[in-house]
């Protein structure tokens, strides 16, 4: 996969790539139905130190300053997508799944970032950029010379990369992508959903998210773990074609556990089948 160079705008560097986007089946549903994507609370993420940014005043009868950069700073919403990197597309990362897809339960969504972007390029007050991960966290410059909320506004925007745009390294591997605002809570999404990835072919959810889905051009996937001789890897599968092939081996399955069920109590007993019946379920 080609690199993906950070030190470009956003919109010249992910020009033509893809974005990923975890989330819960039921959040899934409601983005889905409405065609729209809500941008998130600060006071929601995962990352406590997100919003435990503070900048110092030295007189003590600037305290309000402190609370009013407090306030200011929670009424921006953000969203945030996952890139490919040069190990693993986006959509495989197993540490999203966990964390972002109800533990492997949810969905991921694939986005075209060229589409989307024309959604919310011409928004007043809307930033993007690439999160910059660090070892420590840059201290905030004074707020020297500010007075008001209005200016307080104003400083949190000047400052916008170490207050939005930096977390620690260890969140590195979300390889992250951000929109920001406290202007707008929500961007359309018509038409820029290019692919739904989900873990499990036999789950409700996938067969929702395929019926949900029929009669468009938005293909989904499920994951599948491969080994080969010395790896395993994640590949993606057509549902129904998994399915199809389960159903083919899922008689084996069945004898194999009858066979050590029968067996299961003689501890020296073999559990090599002599033969299998080979049948269609």
């Amino acid at each position: 996969m080609e690199t993906i160079n950070k030190q470009k705008p956003p919109c010249e560097a992910l020009r033509g790539r893809k974005l990923f986007h975890f989330t819960s089946f039921e959040s899934f549903v409601k983005i889905w139905l409405s065609q729209k994507i809500l941008l998130g609370s600060i006071e929601n993420v995962n990352d406590f130190m997100e919003y435990k940014h503070t900048v110092e005043v030295n007189n003590p009868c600037c305290l309000p300053l402190t609370e009013a950069f407090n306030d200011v700073r929670m009424s921006f919403r953000q969203l945030s997508f996952t890139l490919d990197d040069d190990q693993m597309e986006g959509f495989k990362n197993p540490m999203m799944w966990g964390q972002y897809a109800n533990k492997g339960r949810g969905v991921c969504m694939e986005f075209d970032f060229n589409k989307l972007y024309l959604n919310y390029k011409d928004k007043s007050e809307v930033f993007d950029g690439f999160v910059c991960y660090k070892d420590k966290l840059p201290k905030l410059p004074p707020i020297n010379g500010i007075i008001t909320r209005n200016d307080i506004r104003r400083y949190i925007l000047r400052n916008k990369e170490p207050i939005m745009f930096t977390k620690f390294t260890v969140w590195d591997v979300e390889n992250e992508y951000r929109i920001v605002s406290d202007n707008i809570s929500e961007i359309e999404i018509d038409n820029t959903i290019s692919a739904v990835y989900l873990t499990s072919c036999l789950s409700d959810e996938c067969v929702f998210v395929e019926k949900l889905l029929e009669n468009t051009n938005v293909p989904v996937w499920t994951l599948c773990v491969t080994t080969d001789m010395f790896f395993s890897q994640i590949q993606i599968v057509d549902p129904q074609k998994r399915r199809n092939k389960i159903k083919e081996s899922c008689d084996i399955n069945s004898q194999a556990k009858d066979y050590y069920q029968r067996h299961k109590n003689d501890c020296n007993a073999s559990l090599i089948m002599d033969s299998i019946k080979l049948k269609s379920c």
